[in-house]
């Protein structure tokens, strides 16, 4: 998540704790809406990112529920 949100800070000039709870609510899947990217950089990263960041939630979780 780090990564994401240093990423997105980079394209969208957002300061970091701005990126990091976008990059929360965004691998969470909660996705409020309420901070969103406004270049097409930033929205084609959103959907990189999105598929990306849900799939390795998706494993870690995983992981956890077979101990």
């Amino acid at each position: 998540m780090i990564v994401g949100s240093l990423i997105i800070q980079k394209i969208e000039h957002w300061p970091f704790g701005k990126a990091w709870y976008w990059s929360i609510v965004t691998i969470s899947t909660v996705g409020l809406g309420d901070i969103v990217p406004l270049t097409d950089n930033g929205k084609i990263f959103t959907i990189f990112y999105a598929f990306c960041g849900c799939s390795i939630m998706a494993l870690v979780l995983n992981g956890f529920i077979k101990y």
